[in-house]
């Protein structure tokens, strides 16, 4: 039956992208014969990136000129280059799109045909970055050594000839992929704590700054690893409390994009609070994450797995017995979804005492379909909601069936637990529109907070929040 629906799945991906592309030639004014790239003269390269570092390579991956932070009046990545023999490599690097930085690279392959081959996104962003390759493959064999993440084909270049000139302009259009939308919720590139240690602006992101592990905040501490339920590897840092008997621990779980350091800056809410003075503290890399092994997360279907492979691991090893779990965007549907899987971890012969949840994805599927339909991949472009609908499709058929779970009001229905849900009304990612028509359906025992300002996971540190954060959160767990 998962065979045959994987074959339906993929049957209708195919025939649906062939009616697009069909649509979008239609509607191209450009011509459908090969064409050279002629760099005689010159030719114009535009991409909706600002303050791009871009580097030009030939076909044996030599430099052959470079530009720094390169932006036109209109805020795009513009470039032209004269007297380069085809085929030839862009590199652009150290940009923003949309206003967010990006940590990848943009690569684009020049060369004798006007087809886009290849796309590359970058999860961490939500811009989109692309690997563009125009013509001969063979011109792939000279440059293996730049590693690429995701690959699909893809539809169209538009080549735009302008009157009396040799200048073409490029512009992507019509991305669609099954890759793409699909990387985007079940994998992401792993963010080691060496690339935060590595980079200032990450840092900051995390807000951690020049924080580097719980010694920085005054703690003492151990570094485990740790098996998942499916053998992949886990790492955390264990804090223990000042009262040396205690089984009480709380978790402190990170979300998509990230690693133990994201949440470490807690530690500091935990102090404010006394909390140590009774609990354990302890703060994973989950999949994917950290120190952790690569893997799919499945956008917290997998992360579920983890929140109780961590429980039992801290049950197994120190007996712990009661835990406070307090997660973050992805890492609070993880820990609402392990509640459903795992019964409340009765079998590990342990309790939940509070769950607490900042910025948790409320709803799965309404999240992903949110962000593919608002996100712009190039000029007005973005995915439409039948693409969407049809590769969440194939990512319920990828979890088992199981994407009509993956809501708090579904999870929680039969969790009577004290619960605090934290949301702010100006998270862009994880719109609090989401949240709002399942409270109703909320049990006594969940608390809902919302936050007139902060960004996603950031309603902690923006200003003027700090301590309201601090003191609702320490009562609570408290």
């Amino acid at each position: 039956m998962r065979k045959k629906s994987i074959f339906l799945g993929t049957l209708l991906i195919l025939v649906s992208l062939m009616f697009f592309e069909g649509c979008s030639q239609a509607q191209s004014t450009a011509p459908t014969e090969e064409k050279s790239i002629t760099l005689s003269g010159s030719a114009e390269f535009f991409l909706p990136v600002k303050n791009g570092d871009v580097a030009v390579f030939d076909a044996d991956n030599k430099l052959v000129e470079k530009f720094d932070k390169v932006t036109d009046e209109n805020g795009f990545f513009h470039i032209t280059l004269s007297n380069l023999n085809e085929p030839f490599k862009i590199v652009v690097s150290n940009g923003t799109v949309n206003g967010e930085k990006f940590t990848r690279k943009i690569v684009l392959y020049v060369s004798g045909k006007e087809e886009l081959r290849n796309l590359e996104i970058d999860p961490i962003s939500t811009g989109i970055y692309y690997e563009y390759m125009a013509g001969n493959t063979s011109f792939t064999e000279a440059t293996k050594s730049f590693q690429l993440k995701y690959s699909d084909q893809l539809s169209a270049f538009d080549r735009l000839d302008k009157e009396n000139s040799t200048r073409s302009s490029y512009y992507a259009k019509y991305i669609i992929s099954k890759l793409h939308l699909l990387d985007k919720i079940e994998v992401y590139d792993r963010i080691t704590l060496e690339d935060v240690y590595g980079d200032a602006d990450l840092a900051a992101h995390f807000g951690i700054y020049d924080k580097k592990t719980p010694a920085d905040y005054g703690y003492d501490y151990s570094s485990y690893t740790y098996k998942s339920v499916d053998g992949l590897d886990l790492a955390g840092w264990y804090i223990k409390s000042k009262n040396l008997n205690s089984k009480k621990t709380i978790i402190l779980i990170h979300g998509r994009t990230s690693n133990k350091l994201k949440p470490m800056k807690y530690l500091e809410l935990i102090g404010d609070k006394s909390l140590t003075d009774e609990y354990n503290v302890f703060i994973p890399d989950f999949r994917n994450s950290g120190e952790a092994t690569i893997s799919k997360t499945y956008m917290g279907y997998k992360f579920a797995d983890d929140v109780y492979s961590t429980v039992k691991f801290l049950k197994d090893n120190f007996e712990d017995e009661h835990f406070v779990l307090y997660g973050f965007s992805m890492g609070g549907m993880a820990i609402s979804y392990s509640m459903n899987k795992y019964s409340g971890f009765k079998s590990l012969g342990v309790t939940i005492d509070k769950i607490v949840l900042d910025s948790p994805l409320s709803d799965v599927r309404g999240n992903l379909i949110n962000e593919s339909t608002h996100t712009i991949l190039f000029g007005n472009v973005t995915i439409p909601t039948w693409v969407a609908e049809i590769l969440l499709y194939i990512y319920d058929i990828d979890i088992d069936g199981h994407l009509s779970e993956m809501t708090l009001q579904n999870n929680f229905k039969d969790v009577y637990i004290p619960i605090l849900i934290l949301a702010s009304k100006k998270d862009t990612y994880v719109p609090v529109e989401l949240l709002t028509p399942q409270m109703p359906n909320f049990n006594s025992n969940i608390t809902v907070k919302l936050f007139d300002n902060g960004e996603h996971v950031l309603m902690y540190t923006t200003p003027g929040q700090k301590i309201e954060y601090t003191n609702i959160v320490g009562e609570f767990i408290k």
